[in-house]
């Protein structure tokens, strides 16, 4: 799965990058409250909201909060590679 990732990442073009797997669901604002938030505040670079795991009667099975260890350097392609590479823990 990291390669591909990575592949996706570097081929990547524009002002604003975002993974997204085929079986997602968001909140019809999840998008644009997401680039508001980058915005809003000009030290955030990356954005991990919390989400939630359901199954498939549409229950809630587990809730991860927003993550907030992601680092900011000044290689900002290094700062979201360190967090892919980062134990399964909170959704990352």
């Amino acid at each position: 799965m990291q390669p591909n990732f990575r592949f996706v990442f570097d081929k990547a073009q524009g002002q604003y990058f975002m993974w997204a797997a085929e079986d997602d669901r968001w909140e019809p604002t999840f998008i644009e409250t997401g680039v508001r938030k980058l915005h809003k505040d000009e030290n955030c670079h990356a954005r991990f909201p919390q989400m939630d795991n359901i199954d498939s009667f549409n229950h809630v099975i587990r809730n991860y909060p927003g993550y907030d260890k992601f680092t900011v350097t000044e290689d900002k392609r290094s700062d979201i590679l360190r967090f892919l590479t980062e134990p399964e823990i909170l959704g990352n």
